[in-house]
């Protein structure tokens, strides 16, 4: 990081100028509108998350196939960090859903299907550790799954008995490797659920990861992102700010993720303005 990229660049009305054009870009892409979807140069050619969450082709499938059933805290909790450990819905429709984890069997199947050239994971997140000792990524992760489920009554319990989400995040963090981002991520799942639906910090917390924070130092300036209670805080009048600002219903998850992004668009922005190298961004790819 340079010092340039915390200055102050940015503002919430550009904050939300950004929501608003990539929320329209999503609901023209799905009313089959022709590619472009925005006059914005930079929108039009880089990949960018959508404002939600919900929208991403991942999160449908296990909105649509796993969290809307009905079962036992602990069952939905387990399925929970399944479907994020591995991310990909064809190996989430190979495993299936989980009420007895026949560890062997599923070790077995994802090794064939390997074999054969499936993929297996998506390269969205990383689960720390599952490399160990010579084995195989699938071994890895097949081994902390093993160690979810002899002690899910343990995290099922914590992750339960705070009853909000930033306590369920903090337990799943017990989880050998799990760290903030994946739980993170499996907790914003349960939210979906009867485990976590009616957490009573929905609108009051949101785990502010490291794109979030530079995004909230575009707007505010570095000095005033001193820790993450600052910016979960900002975060919080960001949210009431977009009552004002946007027509779309908006949590602080959506707060969170959009900074991120919002930060992701000032870095290419500087990149053009100092005739440098866009470098690490994705360019968005047309299907033909």
């Amino acid at each position: 990081m340079t010092k340039s990229d915390f200055e102050q660049d940015g503002s919430i009305l550009d904050f939300f100028k950004w929501i608003n054009e990539r929320q329209r870009m999503y609901m023209k892409k799905e009313a089959g509108k022709p590619w472009p979807w925005t006059d914005d140069p930079i929108m039009q050619n880089y990949f960018f998350c959508n404002v939600y969450r919900e929208q991403d082709t991942v999160t449908k499938w296990i909105a649509e196939n796993w969290r809307n059933r009905k079962a036992p805290p602990n069952i939905m909790v387990f399925n929970m960090v399944v479907a994020r450990f591995f991310n990909w819905p064809p190996t989430l429709k190979s495993i299936g859903w989980t009420k007895e984890w026949n560890s062997s069997r599923i070790r077995s199947d994802l090794l064939l299907d390997q074999t054969m050239g499936h993929k297996i994971f998506s390269e969205a997140y990383l689960i720390a550790g599952t490399d160990l000792k010579g084995k195989s990524k699938i071994e890895g992760v097949c081994d902390r799954l093993d160690w979810v489920w002899k002690n899910l009554e343990f995290i099922t319990a914590g992750v339960i008995g705070h009853g909000t989400l930033e306590g369920a995040w903090r337990s799943l963090q017990q989880i050998p490797g799990v760290a903030g981002f994946i739980a993170y991520e499996i907790v914003t799942d349960l939210r979906h659920t009867s485990v976590l639906q009616n957490a009573p910090d929905i609108m009051k917390w949101a785990n502010p990861g490291p794109g979030a924070i530079r995004g909230l130092q575009r707007i505010h300036g570095r000095e005033a992102v001193s820790g993450r209670d600052a910016a979960i805080a900002l975060m919080r009048d960001l949210l009431k700010d977009s009552k004002l600002w946007t027509k779309w219903p908006l949590e602080m998850r959506d707060i969170e993720h959009s900074l991120c992004e919002y930060d992701k668009k000032k870095r290419i922005e500087q990149a053009i303005a100092e005739g440098r190298p866009v470098l690490g961004m994705r360019k968005y790819r047309r299907k033909e």
